[in-house]
């Protein structure tokens, strides 16, 4: 840096006259007053432009989670729906006892729901017969009836068929036998779901027989016979068998969303703006207290059965009064200061030039690396902290000598095929980009936990509640890449890592799309890891999504037993097991009893012949929430033991803690 010039005189006119020295006086105080006003000023402008900018980031970051946060609460109400549908499309026949145990657990996990349904299509033809048949299982006095215009219900009137509550839990006598055909916002929900074959969203509506009159949301997921053609609107209005029908209030499962999340000086708003006017406001918080006219608002959407819901959060004139006291201190202060002012900031800025040019060493765009967290065969993944943001993230750098096209685009395609799915279980990517050196990167969520082959390495085999509770989430996750028509290709302990996530313990994400391949793929060749590849791909055969589930058969194998699939030693030996060897049962693998329904489960998933096993991840998922008796892990269980994880990664004086496979700690 160039030397700074010496100072100039201040030259002023001699004045004639004895006054010409006080004058001078006078105008040597009037430059220093004016000096140092001007640069108060400026000083306390741009603190206060740079409080407001710390201010707008964070309301920008909250309203990012509190989004986030509704989002992922509606979408596990969307899987509730949707395991209800597999539930009842996997079953012929389901009695009210059947019904009522599979839901007794959903309900206890999900309190803003209302009620989960079952509503069977009924010809007028058969409308005798069926409310004998409710009658018979314990119905009570069970007719059809339906709603009036005065709000009342009475016996329904004849028509060519009704959609009739059957189950109810929890039930509600008032609301058995109801015809929601007779409701308009059902009816339009029903008919949508019916000729789509998709999961529908209804209009927001009071049900007749909930005395509080809270907004209700129903979830119509259609339920077909078996076995019939379903390709046309009209095969599938013949085939309809009935609706599975999620009921929840929209208001708690909001601030049960909304719980422990800091919304103060702020609004939010979830709104269905397709719906009508009156209806449109779905949940609204108290209003910022003293806010003033609006200065910040922050909109985003996300999908809910086929509706698309807008999420507002705003904050008033309220929300930068911090930031207007920093100035006026920062002004006060100025005008005392004045001397010391020049020399401290220029201080400050040559401070921070260096930082920065040590900090421009460190960059991979917006991110600073802080450490290596892993490396494997395409890049080295480093902890981060984005410039302006603050938070922890994990980035990824393509290897500096793997820079051919193939290598590039391979990388390239994992950002792009990650970054796509949305599930709570699958890592999310926050952006991608280049460094200065033309090093390609990408910045995903940075997970604070293990590896699943980490964890078995660590407390052996788990409790099958455990297992379960793990294997259930990894479904949700793929469920979403097969519905895109994605396959996954590697999954695998390793590639599932687990950890506390928003204060709850056990959370699963997967990890790696790397190997994905979209079901068009033409490409056979062998890829995935030899342990826990499936049949069809150790054989070089086209593969589909019932490949992962083996895969993810195997990981349940391996969770149980703490041993892999098959003892090979090598890549020959694995393939040739995967095509001909039948795997050993769990509990002879571990020598004593296991959860009968899950071993079978299990072996189901690992059959040698892809339509031997559960057809979709949403089926594999409904199967495992159907077992029954297993030894328990329950969400107290899960922050116990990470409790003690966290207490022993922080070098506590604390015993390994090991869990045996009751669930009960040692």
């Amino acid at each position: 840096m160039a030397p700074e010039a010496p100072p100039q005189p201040f030259v002023v006119a001699e004045l004639a006259g004895p006054q010409a020295g006080g004058w001078r006086q006078h105008l040597g105080v009037l430059a220093v007053a004016a000096a140092g006003l001007v640069l108060s000023l400026a000083l306390a402008a741009v603190v206060r432009a740079r409080e407001q900018g710390a201010l707008q980031q964070e309301f920008e970051r909250r309203a990012l989670t509190l989004s986030s946060s509704l989002q992922t609460s509606f979408k596990l109400l969307e899987e509730v729906s949707s395991g209800l549908q597999a539930f009842f499309s996997a079953s012929g026949g389901v009695g009210l006892a059947s019904f009522e145990a599979f839901v007794a657990g959903t309900l206890q996990r999900h309190p803003s729901l209302y009620a989960l349904e079952w509503l069977e299509l009924v010809p007028q033809a058969q409308r005798a017969s069926f409310e004998a048949a409710a009658r018979e299982q314990g119905l009570g006095a069970f007719e059809i009836t339906e709603l009036l215009p005065d709000g009342t219900h009475a016996t329904a009137a004849q028509r060519p068929e009704y959609l009739v509550v059957l189950y109810m839990a929890p039930t509600e006598p008032t609301a058995l036998g109801f015809d929601a055909l007779s409701r308009p916002s059902s009816l339009e929900a029903h008919q949508t779901a019916r000729d789509t074959g998709q999961t529908v969203a209804s209009d927001p509506f009071e049900l007749f027989e909930d005395p509080t009159g809270g907004k209700v949301v129903g979830l119509y997921s259609p339920v077909y016979r078996p076995g019939r053609a379903l390709d046309t609107v009209e095969q599938r209005r013949a085939a309809l068998k009935g609706q599975a029908i999620g009921l929840f209030r929209v208001h708690d499962a909001a601030v049960r969303a909304l719980q422990g999340l800091d919304i103060t000086g702020v609004e939010l708003e979830l709104l269905d703006d397709a719906a009508p006017a009156a209806q449109q406001v779905l949940f609204r918080s108290a209003a910022a207290a003293s806010s003033g006219a609006e200065v910040l608002s922050s909109s985003s959407r996300f999908s809910f059965g086929n509706r698309s819901w807008l999420v507002r959060v705003r904050a008033g004139r309220g929300y930068f009064a911090p930031a207007d006291a920093w100035a006026g201190g920062v002004l006060a202060l100025g005008l005392l200061v004045t001397a010391l002012f020049a020399g401290v900031l220029s201080q400050r800025q040559r401070v921070e030039r260096l930082r920065e040019e040590v900090a421009r060493a460190r960059q991979a765009g917006p991110y600073t690396l802080e450490r290596k967290l892993g490396e494997g065969g395409m890049g080295v993944v480093y902890l981060a902290t984005h410039a302006l943001l603050r938070r922890p993230t994990a980035v990824k750098l393509l290897q500096r000598g793997m820079k051919d096209p193939t290598s590039l685009q391979r990388f390239e395609k994992e950002v792009q095929i990650t970054a796509g799915l949305t599930h709570p279980n699958t890592v999310a990517i926050y952006d991608f980009g280049r460094t200065p050196e033309g090093v390609f990167y990408y910045a995903m969520e940075y997970l604070d936990g293990i590896t699943l082959d980490a964890l078995v390495a660590r407390v052996g085999p788990l409790p099958e509640g455990r297992v379960v509770g793990l294997l259930l989430q990894v479904c949700g996750a793929l469920a979403e890449a097969h519905d895109r028509g994605l396959i996954h290709r590697d999954i695998k302990p390793s590639n599932l890592m687990v950890g506390v996530r928003g204060g709850v313990a056990d959370v699963v994400k997967v990890l790696d799309f790397g190997l994905v391949k979209t079901v068009t793929d033409a490409d056979t060749s062998f890829a995935g890891t030899p342990a826990y590849i499936s049949p069809e791909a150790a054989s070089g055969w086209p593969v589909d999504a019932r490949s992962d589930l083996y895969a993810l058969g195997a990981v349940g194998y391996f969770l149980l037993t703490a041993c892999e699939l098959f003892a090979a030693e090598s890549t020959t030996e694995y393939v040739k097991y995967h095509r001909e060897e039948p795997p050993q049962p769990p509990s002879q693998r571990l020598g004593r009893a296991v959860h009968a329904g899950l071993e079978s489960l299990l072996l189901r998933a690992l059959e040698k012949d892809p339509a031997q096993r559960p057809q979709t991840a949403r089926e594999f998922a409904a199967a495992l929430l159907a077992l029954v008796d297993l030894p328990p892990w329950s969400a107290h269980d899960a922050q116990t033991w990470w409790a003690g994880y966290a207490a022993q990664q922080r070098g506590a004086l604390t015993p390994p803690l090991h869990v045996d496979v009751q669930g009960r700690e040692s």
